[in-house]
């Protein structure tokens, strides 16, 4: 009985040097994502741990996107129809108008002038008044002046 004992014994103490795994030997710098040593044995917990996190990060970004910003076309993350345009002035106009639900005053709208170069009556500026944004030139600019925008929402 006593050999017995010791027989399990010494098999129950090799199970465990042989199964012990080896803990992360650091974690990455922003979603703490467990790394290890090269040839280390780390347990199927802690690497469905990681995935698990992966996922759940993949998945915040999607839910989160705003679709105004960003949308996913066939799988594809792209930039939204809303972010970004072209438009013209109505012969010499002074102001046009970019409408977009949910532009704000402080968001981040850019124009510049396109397809040709701009004069001194050229010069864009634009004012942000609820969901519009208004281009405006001094009198007497260019006819049918073209310019690209782009919006960004400022959070």
């Amino acid at each position: 009985m006593k050999k017995l004992l010791i027989l399990f014994s010494i098999l129950f103490i090799f199970s465990n040097i042989f199964a012990q795994f080896d803990p992360p030997s650091s974690y990455t710098k922003w979603q703490r994502l467990r790394l290890w040593a090269q040839k280390a044995r780390p347990s199927a917990d802690s690497l469905n741990k990681n995935w698990t996190d992966l996922d759940s990060l993949l998945n915040a970004l999607i839910v989160l996107t705003d679709t105004t910003q960003l949308e996913i076309v066939n799988g594809v993350l792209i930039f939204s129809q809303y972010s970004s345009g072209h438009n013209s002035f109505t012969t010499t106009a002074q102001t046009d108008t970019v409408s977009i639900l949910g532009l704000d005053s402080g968001d981040v709208f850019i124009v510049n002038v396109r397809e040709t170069v701009p004069g001194a009556n050229d010069l864009l500026s634009v004012k942000l008044i609820n969901n519009k944004a208004i281009i405006q030139r001094p009198a007497s600019g260019t006819s049918g002046l073209k310019y690209n925008w782009i919006w960004r929402r400022k959070y």
